[in-house]
């Protein structure tokens, strides 16, 4: 838990957030879910569907000892994926897009979160070249498939692996 209190602080990820630390904790719970949803994304065997309070809540009692060489790794991959963000996308990051208006929207959505924050921790660690990351970030937000899946049946684990997938995909793929 001092991990994620401690990430919540970092200031790219403030940028980002772009309000002062939230009393209910969901800032938090959406650092929580990104190193959940990505553990998850690594070894979903059998599941199909997850209730993500439980898997959460699971997933905060199995790594709440966690060694510091794991902390200081995932401390380093948050941070990283966050600067990325920050200086590519800022306050935009992690938020719907209304074609219509040309604009974004000012509420983060979790599920474009966890789609993000993944594709890009493994971009990150392949080496990906970041080019025209804003462009790609709307035209991704556009795609019928990636609205689909960050809409409906957002707990589906096919639905969350899909929308890993497409945000690798079109924003960091060749």
């Amino acid at each position: 838990p001092i991990l994620l209190f401690e990430l919540n602080k970092d200031e790219n990820w403030r940028s980002i957030i772009n309000k002062p630390e939230d009393t209910r904790m969901y800032d938090l719970e959406l650092i929580l879910r990104f190193f959940a949803i990505r553990d998850l994304y690594k070894d979903t065997s059998s599941i199909k569907q997850i209730n993500l309070l439980k898997y959460l809540n699971e997933y905060m009692g199995k790594h709440r000892d966690i060694e510091e060489e794991k902390c200081f790794e995932m401390k380093k991959d948050f941070q990283n994926i966050m600067k990325l963000f920050n200086d590519n996308l800022g306050v935009n990051t992690f938020r719907k897009y209304s074609s219509e208006k040309c604009k974004f929207f000012s509420k983060i959505n979790p599920a474009i979160f966890d789609a993000l924050c993944i594709a890009a921790d493994e971009a990150v660690k392949n080496n990906k070249p970041v080019v025209d990351l804003e462009k790609k970030y709307i035209e991704l937000l556009e795609n019928k498939d990636f609205i689909n899946v960050t809409t409906q049946q957002t707990t589906n684990i096919d639905n969350i692996i899909k929308r890993i997938e497409l945000a690798y995909m079109i924003l960091f793929g060749e």
